[in-house]
């Protein structure tokens, strides 16, 4: 054991440099792997949070046009949801659906003395901020008394809050100063709007951007006929994929009774219901995990 312990010390001092650059790649290769596995759990992690943060009970109802005959009437027609479908759709599925969002969304661009953005505004009931998956940060939210004297008042993203007020807002320091955005009046389409509230999404991956009214009021202004650009269901007790499935089916039948289109006509109302995203999220946080373990 003696001599083999002095050969080895022998041969590790005729061989400096290629001991000290294999103790470096070791050495390399274990910070890399440590690395590699923190990167991948904190992606993870993140990944998850995201995920608990979306509203993941909201059903978004948008309709199209008709891509089958049906009863005499021709493909191509188009469908349009009212005010009135999303009551029916809440009565009809109370035991499910908690509320139904109407909106409408149309295109204006805001402006604020020199600055100006070209935007949406969503017109929407009060209790809408589970909708865009957003929260207020400032001020208050559109009320049930902004919807029934159709007031010309908004919430606005902080990103808009930014670039029109950024110079003013950078100059305030106390929380009571900064409020002196609330009250303040931009321009939605030259049509002066008061700011009651700024909102900020709940996740950075939520792209909603638009500015917030009451629905009656923009509905009065820019869409006098009534017609909705989507109704938002906030659904409970649909636990699996295949309650949410049966709910998106009688969901389509239940408007395809009321707009005489074929309950099997996929493009006439779109449903998108993201209850499917767990799996997904599932399956990529597993591939996740398999490639920091055998990296």
């Amino acid at each position: 054991m003696r001599e083999l312990l002095i050969e080895v010390f022998a041969a590790m001092k005729g061989n400096r440099m290629r001991i000290a650059l294999t103790g470096f790649s070791i050495g390399w290769g274990i910070f890399i792997l440590i690395v590699l596995i923190s990167s991948g759990r904190g992606l993870i992690n993140g990944m998850q949070q995201n995920f608990k943060a979306f509203n993941i009970g909201m059903v978004t109802v948008t309709a199209g046009q008709t891509s089958q005959p049906y009863e005499g009437r021709g493909q191509g027609r188009t469908i349009r949801l009212f005010e009135e479908d999303a009551t029916a759709l809440q009565q009809l599925f109370g035991d499910t659906v908690t509320n139904a969002i109407a909106v409408v969304s149309h295109a204006v661009q805001a402006t604020r003395g020199k600055e100006y953005a070209n935007t949406v505004v969503d017109g929407y009931t009060p209790g809408y901020a589970a909708a865009p998956n957003i929260r207020i940060v400032e001020g208050r939210d559109i009320n049930d008394l902004d919807t029934r004297e159709q007031r010309k008042v908004c919430v606005i993203p902080k990103l808009l809050r930014n670039a029109f007020f950024g110079n003013d807002f950078a100059q305030h320091h106390t929380s009571k100063e900064r409020t002196a955005v609330i009250g303040q009046h931009i321009l939605l389409n030259g049509i002066s709007f008061q700011i009651v509230g700024i909102y900020e999404p709940v996740v950075m991956l939520n792209p909603t951007r638009a500015v917030i009214a009451p629905l009656s009021t923009v509905k009065r202004i820019w869409r006098p006929d009534g017609e909705l650009s989507r109704i938002y269901l906030q659904t409970d007790l649909l636990t699996t994929a295949e309650l949410n499935r049966q709910f998106n089916t009688h969901v389509v039948a239940h408007l395809a009774a009321r707009k005489s289109f074929a309950p099997t006509d996929r493009k006439a109302v779109r449903i998108t219901n993201i209850y499917e995203l767990p799996v997904l999220l599932s399956t990529i946080i597993a591939g996740l995990v398999i490639f920091v373990i055998v990296r």
